[in-house]
């Protein structure tokens, strides 16, 4: 129960730190949003796993619907990244790492298809 609310409080304050540099201006603080911004991103990618390896584990139909809106995101912002004009080498691995991860969750979510609950047993009867 308190898991979601402390998610919650830190993905507001990681989004808060990144939102700070990326409307400054000058180099420095260009470097900065750029290495806040490969944070986040790599921080999605691990999240995405974990929620993918939660979901191959238990494979609950709520759990394939956040892998598959997941694995959806992670392709359409590494699709963006890569129709940005002046993209530099480091810009085409963060695009093929996004995309690649967003491809390979949305098909386990497509591929995996979600336990049926069975009776429940009562227990000490």
């Amino acid at each position: 129960m308190y898991a979601g609310h402390h998610l919650r409080t830190t993905l507001a304050f990681v989004l808060a730190l990144v939102a700070i540099p990326v409307f400054a201006q000058g180099t420095e603080n260009a470097i900065a949003a750029a290495v806040l911004f490969s944070a986040v991103a790599f921080g999605s990618v691990i999240a995405g796993l974990v929620v993918t390896v939660l979901y191959v584990l238990k494979r609950r139909s709520w759990q394939r619907v956040i892998v598959l809106l997941f694995g959806t995101v992670l392709l359409l912002t590494g699709l963006w990244i890569g129709s940005q004009p002046g993209g530099s080498s480091d810009m085409e691995f963060l695009q093929l790492l996004l995309s690649g991860i967003g491809v390979l969750i949305l098909f386990l979510g497509l591929l995996l298809r979600p336990r049926r609950a069975g009776p429940r047993e009562v227990h000490g009867q």
